[in-house]
């Protein structure tokens, strides 16, 4: 069955998303790795997976189609042509020239796809019969940051973003993602707007948490560590080419910790409600917008305006919710615990992190009690990622 992606904005109801439940790559992680994996802290494996649990609980509740990326690797390992190319491009990747591929191609679909996620160290290479390869005890390194799907592609319209991760450590997510978008049967067929093997040259990076769908003919991309201007043009133009986006915005991402991707400092979750890092209304950086339609001049325009005013114009009229509720301490505590990164699931409907009582607070005058939707987060959060990032919507509307 294929199934019909749309995304047209953030706050449609949801139905259907892409997740990962948290494996064995999670303990992977030691004190003298954990910084290298883009981790803060090592998260308790146990209590994660029951935290996740309960999330995808929510999700379904709400009438979402829940998907796995394990179950999808799985399908697509079983085509025989595609196994054979992602074990060579993940060999060449992590520059593992004195592994034998057959070890990898011989396992079988589910054996590999647990390989892909959780890695391969000289201990697991030696029980396939491999020799000693290099010094390295991660020969092929796990992947902990899997669970935040949201960054590892997109979905625009009806077609898909195959992101290209900024850090090495994340590539081969976003790797295995574009051979499931590409290859699994239920994506097939779908446009590709960015493909991060084809078009994926050393200058390119996007990551999805920087991808925001404002409206139907808007989108906005952020600009930072993550996601860099030469691919947010190149991106912009095949989105101005091939689908109803007219308007692609440029934005700028302070460049701290606490703010890793523009999910991370605003939020839409209904069509006049917006979660905002208060630091963000401070930002004056001129937004780039890129125009064009049917294979005319793709103008890019460089007013000097901040991103609020972007969305006014955008949105009309709407109401604020201030990270922490605006005030003192509660601000920079709750943006570092992804207060600000909510996940709609229907409009004015969210799912957030326990922790945040302020924001979740505010959420819930503007809301109603009820649409407030809190998840415990006590393990969650030690990725530094909120509920928008452990999500990849397909399909919303």
């Amino acid at each position: 069955m294929r199934l019909r992606l749309r995304i047209c904005s953030e706050y449609e109801r949801l139905r259907a998303v892409l997740v990962h439940r948290p494996g064995s790559e999670i303990e992977c992680l030691t004190p003298s790795n954990v910084r290298d994996f883009l981790f803060d802290d090592i998260p308790f494996l146990d209590k994660l997976q029951e935290e996740h649990d309960y999330f995808v609980k929510i999700l379904k509740e709400q009438g979402a189609s829940v998907y796995y990326f394990r179950d999808l690797l799985v399908d697509v390992l079983k085509i025989e042509d595609v196994k054979k190319e992602i074990v060579y491009k993940t060999l060449k990747l992590h520059r593992c020239c004195k592994i034998n591929p057959d070890l990898l191609v011989d396992l079988d679909a589910e054996a590999l796809a647990d390989l892909l996620i959780t890695g391969l160290a000289q201990p697991e290479l030696k029980k396939l019969g491999g020799g000693s390869s290099c010094g390295k005890y991660f020969l092929i390194p796990p992947l902990p940051n899997l669970y935040f799907t949201r960054d590892i592609g997109a979905v625009i319209h009806n077609g898909v973003i195959c992101t290209k991760m900024f850090y090495r450590v994340r590539t081969r997510e976003s790797l295995l993602m574009r051979y499931i978008f590409i290859h699994h049967p239920i994506f097939r067929e779908n446009p590709v707007f960015f493909d991060n093997i084809k078009d994926g040259n050393g200058e390119f990076a996007i990551e999805g948490g920087d991808i925001v769908v404002i409206n139907e003919s808007a989108v906005a991309i952020g600009r930072g560590e993550r996601t860099n201007h030469r691919t947010i043009e190149y991106v912009a133009e095949r989105l101005l080419e091939n689908t109803p986006v007219d308007r692609v915005y440029e934005v700028k991402v302070p460049p701290t910790r606490i703010c890793l991707h523009l999910d991370t400092v605003f939020t839409i979750i209904d069509e006049d409600v917006v979660v905002v890092y208060p630091e963000v209304l401070k930002e004056k950086a001129r937004v780039t917008v890129y125009k064009g339609k049917n294979g005319s001049e793709i103008i890019n325009e460089n007013p000097n305006i901040g991103f609020l005013r972007v969305l006014r114009e955008e949105l009309g009229s709407f109401t604020t919710v201030l990270t922490g509720g605006g005030n003192g301490v509660a601000v920079e505590r709750e943006q570092w615990s992804n207060g600000t990164n909510t996940l709609a699931v229907r409009p004015g409907v969210v799912i957030t992190y326990d922790r945040n009582k302020k924001t979740n607070e505010v959420l819930r005058e503007i809301l109603g009690e009820r649409n407030v939707i809190e998840i415990p987060s006590s393990e969650l959060i030690r990725g530094r990622g909120g509920p928008r990032c452990m999500t990849m919507p397909l399909v919303r509307g």
